[in-house]
């Protein structure tokens, strides 16, 4: 069974590194129960899970419960769980600093050679979006950001296959930019620069690491 209907109503931004995950994560594993979600969030084990078959496992560090979804329930284990199975595809939601290199090991010891890992990855710049600003039960903590997260995935010995990012310096510099137009009523051109911002949504390979959110695919070589 799959739930197609996401709970709650997200930013552009997280849509797209979930729906990202969740579709790359299907496309790799065997069948939907080898797919695992390790989310240091509530938020982001709403999010994944509801995109993915209910099969799939999700491993919440720090926390153990059960979450109701629409009539189902999925359990939620703490880290230890992680490697009692192996996982044919694993989603990783915002690695923090403090804890992401504890994290790896388990993953990197619970995907098979060939396994599929997904990162979603976040700069500061995330902390503008409504999820942040919200105050919504996000990980708490220096997020890892991009550079640091592919030397970390290299270090265990993933390699990298794939990757996207969005709202990079050229978006923003351009919704800023709109925005000030419009304040002073110079609406066309303000439309403009509107137009570039959308445009420029999906960053740029160069923009990838200041972006303010993106995902990282990668696999366990064979």
């Amino acid at each position: 069974m799959m739930l197609t209907q996401p709970t709650g109503i997200t930013n552009l931004e997280y849509q797209h590194v979930h729906d990202l995950c969740a579709m790359q994560a299907a496309a790799r594993a065997a069948a939907p129960e080898s797919v695992a979600v390790v989310a240091s969030s509530r938020f982001h084990a709403e999010q994944l899970l509801t995109r993915l078959p209910e099969e799939s496992a999700a491993v919440l560090y720090g926390a153990r419960e059960w979450l109701p979804y629409a009539g189902w329930y999925t359990p939620w284990h703490d880290e230890s769980a992680l490697g009692d199975q192996r996982h044919g595809a694993i989603i990783w939601a915002e690695p923090s600093a403090e804890t992401a290199h504890t994290q790896i090991r388990a993953i990197a010891a619970a995907l098979p050679p060939g396994g599929g890992l997904s990162v979603i990855v976040s700069q500061h710049m995330a902390r503008r979006l409504t999820e942040w600003r919200e105050r919504l039960p996000l990980p708490e903590g220096s997020p890892l950001g991009w550079r640091a997260t592919e030397t970390l995935l290299r270090a265990a010995g993933f390699r990298s296959i794939g990757a996207a990012a969005f709202r990079g310096p050229v978006s923003l510099t351009a919704g800023l930019i709109s925005g000030v137009l419009e304040g002073r009523g110079a609406l066309v051109f303000a439309d403009r620069w509107q137009y570039r911002m959308r445009a420029a949504f999906a960053a740029a390979r160069w923009e990838r690491p200041l972006a303010t959110l993106g995902v990282i695919h990668a696999e366990r070589p064979s």
